[in-house]
């Protein structure tokens, strides 16, 4: 992934271990789509925190890994509530192998709830259908253009050899940055996030 064309949270110091809670509960508010998602995202931390037995039972097909961390497991269940699949909903985060085309990253970030992306109709060209970072990074560039255009920052989380994709509310941008570095999104936990710029 092209970094020099992101902000990255990585400029940001680990702040110290307490911070992580409240981090990652004002992240489940500012990228959740509306106020019941927010909710079950805020839930979904707090037990993952409180009782990580349970959430473990509850959710075995995706969160069930015993060596996690009560804070692994919350950040693990942040991002795996965001796709949507614990409860049958549209995702509000995407996930794409790194080799992922342009039309592949739009198709799915169109769908995500209040897209600004979803009335766009990027011209079908080569570049655009090949399966190519490179080929796609204009793609994101002019993506995170008419995000801001409208009041929308996307965003991009590194991890490992693939990525995810959202969208937050534009002035929210660097607060999201802060919090996921203070949740202990970092390159030592393999998870980065940064702002796509356009």
């Amino acid at each position: 992934m092209l970094l020099s064309e992101c902000t990255a949270a990585q400029a940001f110091s680990s702040p110290p271990p307490m911070s992580a809670e409240p981090a990652l509960m004002s992240m489940a508010v500012l990228l959740a789509p509306d106020e019941d998602w927010a909710l079950s995202l805020l839930g979904l931390v707090s037990d993952s925190l409180l009782d990580p037995g349970r959430v473990r039972r509850d959710y075995h097909d995706w969160l069930d890994d015993p060596s996690w961390s009560k804070a692994e497991l919350a950040r693990q269940a942040l991002l795996t509530g965001l796709t949507g699949s614990l409860w049958g909903l549209d995702p509000v985060l995407v996930g794409f192998d790194w080799r992922a085309s342009a039309e592949e990253m739009h198709n799915s970030l169109r769908r995500i709830p209040l897209s600004p992306l979803a009335a766009w109709d990027p011209e079908s060209t080569v570049r655009y259908t090949r399966s190519d970072p490179d080929a796609a990074a204009p793609y994101l560039r002019e993506a995170a253009r008419r995000s801001r255009e409208a009041g929308m920052a996307l965003f991009r989380i590194h991890i490992g050899d693939s990525f995810e994709l959202g969208f937050v509310r534009a002035d929210r941008g660097e607060l999201l940055l802060t919090d996921a570095a203070r949740a202990g999104y970092t390159a030592a936990t393999d998870h980065v996030f940064e702002l796509v710029d356009g």
